[in-house]
């Protein structure tokens, strides 16, 4: 009796899941260049699971499949009857339930069930990932297959871009230059050397240089006139004494100090004194003599 209830409970929760028909449609085909699209849909799973998907061409007269499936590596990959669960993971693209999803594929003209151009039959088949069987989508589309290029080397174009992540383009940051100020190149201040001005003593007019004065000229010229005084009078000897010696050769005047200059002026003053006294002195001996008379003389 238990297991009775128990048994009428499963069928009411879990008999409609259990016993719910899974609907895989395909539809809208399309030839894009070398390639087709095809629309596929799967309804009636649970609603968070996932089918892996194969497409195939078969001639309508015969179940021999070939062709070729965009997988979500984005490459092409070949039909193949028994993939083994890692291959199926890897390479066959991803349908969600509930939802509808666009697929690439193309035929395989180098394949031996291949007939050339015509009508064939296009099938989808679903696996879960868990085993290599599958199940066939509940329809099937007859389309028609053109001259088809040996090898697949063309891929899909942008305006029907495969089923594949795309990677989005980082923009790259373009560094703004920093401006460097240029220096400005500042003249050096160049100091101003002020020459020292050596005052030089430059004899004027007013204060010629004292020219040195020969004493033996002197001591000449006061013998002349002794002698002069007594030949030819006093009248003639004072002119001697008025008569100014022979100018001495130019001397070069040596700038010196001016104490060195003051002593010097000195000695040469004192100096021409005593001439002068020994000069006036003979003079007067001279007329102390001129004025005496022979007898007093004798």
């Amino acid at each position: 009796m238990r297991i009775l209830v128990l048994l009428i409970l499963y069928v009411l929760l879990f008999a409609k899941d259990a016993f719910a028909t899974i609907n895989f449609q395909i539809s809208n085909f399309e030839k894009v260049n070398d390639y087709y699209s095809v629309d596929a849909s799967i309804s009636g799973a649970a609603s968070s699971s996932a089918y892996y998907v194969q497409a195939m061409f078969t001639p309508t007269d015969s179940n021999n499949y070939f062709g070729y499936t965009w997988s979500q590596k984005g490459e092409w990959f070949k039909y193949i009857s028994s993939p083994d669960k890692e291959y199926i993971k890897s390479n066959f693209p991803l349908l969600e339930t509930g939802l509808t999803k666009k697929f690439l594929v193309k035929p395989d003209p180098e394949s031996s069930k291949y007939t050339g151009p015509g009508e064939y039959l296009l099938k989808l088949k679903r696996y879960t990932g868990e085993s290599s069987s599958g199940t066939y989508s509940d329809n099937s589309l007859t389309v028609s297959l053109s001259d088809t290029t040996p090898t697949p080397t063309v891929t899909p174009s942008e305006a029907n871009p495969p089923l594949a992540e795309t990677p989005t383009q980082i923009p790259t940051t373009t560094p703004t230059p920093t401006i460097t100020p240029t220096p400005t190149a500042t003249a050096p201040t160049n100091s101003t050397l002020t020459p020292t001005i050596k005052k030089t003593a430059t004899p004027s007019a007013a204060n010629p240089p004292l020219a040195e004065t020969s004493t033996s000229n002197l001591v000449e010229k006061a013998i002349s006139a002794s002698i002069g005084s007594e030949i030819l009078g006093a009248s003639i000897a004072a002119t001697l004494l008025e008569i100014d010696p022979i100018p001495s050769e130019p001397q070069i005047s040596v700038n010196q100090p001016s104490q060195t200059d003051s002593v010097t002026a000195i000695a040469v003053g004192i100096t021409s004194l005593g001439l002068l006294g020994i000069i006036f002195y003979r003079l007067w001996q001279a007329n102390q003599v001129k004025g005496t008379t022979p007898r007093q003389r004798g």
